[in-house]
Order: structure tokens, then sequence, then C-alpha cells
């Protein structure tokens, strides 16, 4: 089901990329849409890709998926729109891969925090999940902080402006 799902989101992604004639990621919307669907698709490459095949992760993740597509559903679809974002925004292809790493580095960060949770419930440094923990953990870091370092080139390329002290950009900073 979670490999279906991660189809579905997929295809659904590539549909609104054609239908809006741009990469659907403006709007809070679709960065939300786009986290849970790789979210989804880990957990798939995880499942069909690792020799030790856990099942321990499944519920947790797709419960994470679940929760950012009803938050998506409920409370930013309302205001969605299909409309194109202004140019001052989509002035380079910077601000594409920068939001495309930020999104990797936030789907990083929740793998990474189910499976501190699950570390957490066995209580054994040692298992396999500590590994795992670690490992997103650093995914998720270094593709926050390259997303940020992105943005910071693609806003003085738009703006002429590096860092602007905005709730967005400092609330990156924290994260990082």
């Amino acid at each position: 089901l979670f490999m279906a799902t991660a189809i579905i989101l997929s295809v659904m992604f590539a549909l609104r990329t054609y239908i809006a004639a741009r990469p659907p990621m403006s709007s809070l919307y679709e960065i939300v849409m786009l986290v849970a669907l790789m979210l989804m698709v880990f957990e798939s490459g995880a499942f069909v890709f690792c020799k030790r095949r856990t099942y321990t992760l499944m519920i947790p993740i797709t419960l994470m998926a679940s929760v950012l597509l009803f938050f998506a559903k409920f409370v930013l679809e309302p205001g969605d729109t299909f409309q194109p974002i202004p140019t001052v925004l989509n002035s380079s292809v910077f601000l594409t891969i920068h939001v495309f790493s930020i999104a990797l580095g936030f789907a990083g960060m929740i793998l990474s925090g189910v499976v501190s949770h699950l570390v957490l419930y066995r209580r054994s440094r040692m298992t396999p999940l500590f590994s795992l923990m670690y490992g997103t953990l650093v995914f998720g870091m270094v593709f926050t902080v390259l997303g940020t370092l992105l943005g910071g080139i693609w806003a003085d390329f738009a703006w002429g402006r590096f860092w602007g002290f905005d709730p967005k950009e400092c609330g990156a900073l924290f994260v990082i």
C-alpha cells in the first residue's frame, strides 16, 4: 500500500507539473505534498533495496506521511491555486534546487525523528535503527544546510541580498 501511495503521489506531482507548466514547488501545499512523497519513496526504497527488510518503520512513516497529506488537504488546499508564481520569485534555477533540497532535508529530518522515537522505544544503542537514525540525521542536515545556502544564492541573484533575517530564513538557521 505504501508503494502504491508513492506511485500515486508521483503521478499526481507529475500531473501538477504538467498542468501548471512549472515545477510545483512554490506554495506550502506543494512543498508539503513533496515532503510526503519523499517520505513514501524513502520507505519504499528502504524496503525494496535493504537486505534485512524491516517492517518496524512502515507504520510510523506511513502515519507521518498521512498526517502531512491530511494537513495539505484540509488546511492548505482551500487556499491553493494553480496560478504561476510571480516573476521575481521564479527568477532562477536556484529556486527549484533550493526548494527541492530543503524538502529533502525536511523529509530526512522527519525520518530521523521517527527512527529516533523507535530507538528510544527499544532502549538500545546497538540496533541497526541507531545507525539508521544517525544516517538520516546527517542526510537531513546536509540537505537542510545545502538548501539554505542555495536559497541565499537565489536571494542574492533575485533581490541583491544573501540574507534578510525574515522568519523563514531564521527558522532554517534554527533547524541547522
